[in-house]
C-alpha cells in the first residue's frame, strides 16, 4: 500500500523528440501471492500472481513549451500479473542482508482515464524489480523484511479504439519507481 506519492515532472517524446511535458504523481499499490522452492538461505525461487491498481495522475500540460488549457487527468491500471522472483538473505544472527530479483509479465491489464470517458485500453508489457533487503528472524521459518528497491514498468501501448465517433490510444510508457516496503515472510 503506497505510503506517499512524490510529484515528478513527466517528459514524452515523439521520434526521439520532447513534445510534452506535465507534472505526474503515481501510485501503486500490489498483493502478491506465491510459493516457491527454498534451497540454500542465500537462494529462493519463488512464483505467482499479483493484482496491482497504479494511479497516474497528471497535470500542468505544456506541448512545445506552450501550456495547454487540459484538467486534472487520472489515468487507472489495473493488473493481474504472473512473476518469478529470485531471491536470498545471509546468515541471521537475527540480522541479516538479502537480495530480490523480480521478473513479472501481466496476464490482464485495463486502462482508464477520466478525460476520455468511455474509453478501456488493454496492453502488453513487463516489470522489472530488484530490491535490497534488512531481515530480523521472529522465528525459525518466519522473518520481518524491509526492502529498498527499484521498478522498471513497461507497457507496448494499445491498439487504436473507438468509442462511438471518437478514437483513442494508450501509447507505449515505461515508468521508474523507486520504493519502501515491509513484508512478514513465513517459510514452511
Amino acid at each position: 500500500m503506497p505510503v506517499s506519492s512524490r510529484p515528478a515532472k513527466e517528459t514524452w517524446t515523439f521520434n526521439g523528440y520532447e513534445f510534452q511535458t506535465n507534472d505526474l504523481a503515481y501510485t501503486l499499490t500490489s498483493i502478491d501471492i506465491y510459493s516457491g522452492i527454498v534451497g540454500q538461505e542465500w537462494i529462493t525461487l519463488t512464483g505467482g500472481l499479483r493484482g496491482s491498481k497504479g494511479e497516474q495522475s497528471r497535470e500542468n500540460f505544456y506541448q512545445n513549451g506552450i501550456k495547454l488549457n487540459i484538467g486534472k487527468s487520472v489515468e487507472t491500471i489495473n493488473a493481474i500479473s504472473a512473476f518469478a522472483e529470485i531471491s536470498g538473505k545471509g546468515q541471521s544472527s537475527p540480522f541479516s542482508l538479502g537480495y530480490s530479483l523480480l521478473l513479472s509479465y501481466p496476464l490482464s491489464v485495463t486502462t482508464t482515464n477520466n478525460l476520455t470517458p468511455g474509453f478501456e485500453f488493454t496492453s502488453p508489457g513487463y516489470s522489472i524489480g530488484l530490491g535490497l533487503n534488512l531481515n530480523y528472524d521472529l522465528a525459525d521459518n518466519w522473518y520481518l523484511s524491509g526492502t529498498v528497491g527499484c521498478d522498471v514498468l513497461h507497457y507496448e501501448g494499445s491498439k487504436w479504439v473507438q468509442n462511438g465517433a471518437q478514437t483513442a490510444k494508450w501509447p507505449s510508457n515505461d515508468t521508474y519507481s523507486y520504493n519502501i516496503r515491509a513484508s512478514s515472510i513465513n517459510k514452511f
